[in-house]
C-alpha cells in the first residue's frame, strides 16, 4: 500500500485553498467592475466582426473556385465532345437520343471540382 507524504498532503490543501480563494476574488472583482465588463463586450464584438468577415471571405473564396471549377468542367467536356469522345457510338444505343453518359471530369479541373462540391456539402451549401 502506498501513502503520502504528510507534508505533500498538506501542501495540496493549502495550494488548494489558496486557488479557491483567488478564483473567488477574481471572479467576483472582474464580474463587478465596469471597465472588464466594457472589454469584454468590447473583444466579444470585434470577434463576431472577424468571424463574420472570415465566413464572408470563405464563402466568396468558395464561389470563385466553384465557378472555376464549373469552366473548366464546361470547357473539358466541349474539348472532349468535339474530339467525338463523348458522342461515339450514340447512334443506336438503348440510351435513347442522349448518348452514353459522359465520364466524370479527369485532370485538376474535375479535382477542383469535386473538392468545391465536397465542402460546400460539408458547410451545408449543398444543393
Amino acid at each position: 500500500r502506498r501513502t503520502i507524504p504528510t507534508g505533500t498532503m498538506s501542501a495540496q490543501f493549502i495550494q488548494r485553498i489558496v486557488n479557491y480563494v483567488a478564483n473567488e476574488v477574481l471572479i467576483k472583482g472582474l464580474s463587478n467592475s465596469k471597465t472588464f465588463q466594457r472589454f469584454a463586450l468590447r473583444t466579444d464584438h470585434h470577434v463576431q466582426q472577424y468571424k463574420q468577415k472570415g465566413q464572408q471571405h470563405v464563402n466568396e473564396a468558395l464561389d470563385d473556385l466553384h465557378k472555376t471549377a464549373t469552366e473548366t468542367m464546361y470547357k473539358s467536356q466541349a474539348e472532349a465532345r468535339a474530339s467525338g469522345y463523348a458522342g461515339a457510338g450514340s447512334g443506336g444505343s438503348k440510351a435513347g437520343a442522349r448518348g452514353p453518359p459522359t465520364p466524370p471530369l479527369r485532370g485538376f479541373g474535375g479535382f477542383i471540382s469535386a473538392v468545391g462540391k465536397e465542402i460546400k456539402k460539408d458547410l451545408g451549401f449543398g444543393r
